[in-house]
């Protein structure tokens, strides 16, 4: 399973990137995703977040190589698969800084929410998803 992180939110002009037509749903979590992708490529050197920081130390690795999470592995980026109006939310974790992330876990609600507030970001999870209207853009890509 190859997966690819949520791209950038913003709104719609003719200047955008993301002024293309889309069929897609988004949602707001898709727009969480998307930012919180944001705030990790954007982090500074020593504001890391580890599995342990989130809760997911000795989670399950879905992917290859098989096994458990080390507390110390770092959270690369999130994806996310299945329907955009519940969907399924992955970390990729690497156990070393510069890594692809290639350990990937299952995100749940308190590891979600957890994350947001070390990244200082206002989401709200677990509240289920409502649709997007055109002015709240996400272009995001499945897992």
């Amino acid at each position: 399973m190859h997966s690819t992180p949520a791209k950038a939110v913003g709104p719609l002009s003719q200047e955008s990137p993301l002024s293309r037509t889309t069929t897609t749903t988004h949602t707001v979590d898709m727009a969480q995703i998307a930012d919180l992708n944001h705030r990790l490529s954007n982090s500074q050197k020593g504001s890391t977040v580890t599995a342990s920081d989130i809760g997911l130390e000795g989670a399950t690795v879905t992917e290859h190589p098989p096994g458990s999470l080390a507390g110390s592995a770092l959270l690369v980026r999130l994806c996310w698969d299945g329907a955009p109006e519940f969907p399924y939310i992955h970390g990729h974790f690497s156990n070393s800084a510069g890594s692809d992330g290639a350990l990937v876990v299952d995100l749940h609600t308190a590891a979600l929410k957890k994350l947001s507030q070390l990244l200082h970001a206002h989401h709200t999870w677990g509240q289920g998803s409502r649709l997007l209207g055109p002015s709240d853009v996400v272009d995001s890509t499945r897992h």
